[in-house]
């Protein structure tokens, strides 16, 4: 293993360590680096050795280090360049990053290219590669991926990044399983607007297969960006992430190129938007394509939304694409001056990407000091069974949950049983949807 404190060994920053790094790696292309507390100064990207994997081990306090970070006592390496990604390599061999700090210094903040750059070769993807307790601050990216296949990216912190604090890209020879991304932080400049509307994704990955985790997610464009392309993806799972305060969407689903997708999974995150946003959509989109059906196998379950939104076309979950989904067990709290929109089943210019069967069921609806939601349910004709027992009016039942299909049912506090169409003045009872009617049964 080579030591990177032989090289500065004040580890004051003043030697630049990346050419004796280079050295070391044409002589043992495979050989280990180990650095001990210090600062250590980078004046040009480290090369690319072929297909050499690369592993560079920190020892000292926590690398990712707290919003006061513990300079003394922790590894940090600054890069002092423009362009480029500091620590790149193309292999299929595992690499192994671990308990360190990327910070460029200020002037080339945050500069084009990556803090860690990881990708395959044109023959094989990259396997197991091990990203644990780094932190990359102010670099365009902070962590490449490319080509991945089971990687394994925990307890890393990311800020200040301009394209995305994680990028994980295909390719169309390669589909890749990105791996596991659990116990990360994003801090995508929360409070601060102008910052936030320039900021990419906090997390963006083109392949599914990919498993995102309990990680802390706040301000960016986009919390959580899957973005299918190039190759199918499935079963990517979202869960039990704290996703807040973004520009845009806290979670967005798509296919850029068409490539379907199946099994996916968003469960049991909470999402939030306090701070003003006007530019915002939704908290959780699956974004249709206009030239057909892309996603099938779709569930958004048991999900906390809680939101203060500032654009009142804004929505707590909108499904533009889906055959075969559930959205069940989620409780949608507004905080906003009015009404807002509740859960949309349609597209935005056309509701091909959507078909039956779709079932909501079991999903809560909470406001404060009664400002309720401008609809509970829109629903392209037909598309969605709705089962709604949480009780509406017979005014609010067709104004606020619009053509569901038949054999919906929902609680009315006022309806007259047995009536065709149901009628109010009653006691309650249930609704059943009938031949595009409701009834009261």
């Amino acid at each position: 293993m080579a030591n990177i404190s032989d090289i500065d060994p004040d580890g004051d920053g003043l030697v630049d360590v990346v050419p004796r790094m280079a050295e070391i790696r044409r002589d043992s292309p495979s050989r280990p680096f180990l650095a001990a507390p210090g600062t250590y100064r980078c004046g040009s990207p480290l090369p690319v050795l072929g297909e050499a994997p690369l592993s560079i081990y920190g020892v000292g306090s926590n690398g990712a280090g707290p919003a006061t970070y513990d300079y003394k006592h922790s590894v940090l390496f600054v890069p002092s360049f423009a362009e480029g990604d500091l620590f790149a390599v193309s292999t299929p061999f595992p690499c192994w990053f671990e308990n360190f700090r990327i910070e460029p210094e200020p002037q080339y903040r945050p500069g084009v290219g990556a803090g860690i750059h990881v990708r395959g070769t044109p023959a094989a993807t990259n396997a197991n590669t091990v990203f644990r307790n780094v932190a990359v601050v102010a670099k365009d990216i902070g962590i490449r991926q490319v080509q991945a296949t089971g990687h394994l990216l925990e307890h890393c912190y990311f800020e200040g990044w301009r394209s995305a604090g994680i990028l994980n890209e295909t390719s169309s020879q390669h589909e890749g399983n990105p791996g596991w991304y659990t116990h990360n932080r994003f801090f995508g400049n929360a409070g601060n607007p102008a910052a936030i509307a320039d900021r990419g994704p906090c997390l963006l990955t083109e392949t599914g297969y990919a498993r995102i985790s309990e990680n802390l997610i706040v301000g960016g464009r986009v919390g959580i960006h899957v973005a299918i392309k190039n190759r199918p993806g499935g079963a990517p799972l979202i869960s039990g992430n704290w996703i807040e305060d973004q520009w845009e969407y806290g979670i967005l689903v798509e296919s850029l190129d068409g490539q379907p997708c199946s099994m996916l999974a968003i469960e049991a995150n909470e999402l939030s938007v306090i701070e003003a946003r006007p530019s915002f959509t939704a908290s959780i989109c699956l974004r249709e394509r206009t030239d057909g059906r892309w996603l099938k196998q779709f569930a958004i379950r048991a999900n906390t939304i809680r939101n203060n939104l500032s654009n009142s076309n804004g929505k707590f979950i909108w499904v533009q694409a889906g055959l075969g989904g559930k959205i069940h067990d989620n409780s949608l709290n507004n905080l906003s001056a009015g009404p807002r929109m509740g859960v949309q089943l349609t597209g935005s210019a056309t509701n091909d990407a959507l078909a039956p069967p779709i079932e909501a069921t079991g999903n809560q609806f909470l406001s404060e000091s009664g400002r309720g939601f401008t609809y509970l349910y829109s629903v392209a004709d037909g598309i969605a069974r709705i089962e709604h027992k949480q009780g509406v009016t017979v005014a609010d039942l067709t104004a606020k949950i619009t053509s569901p299909a038949d054999g919906s049912e929902v609680y009315v506090l006022d309806g007259k049983a047995r009536s065709t169409p149901i009628s109010g003045g009653g006691t309650g009872t249930l609704a059943r949807r009938v031949d595009g009617a409701w009834v009261g049964t």
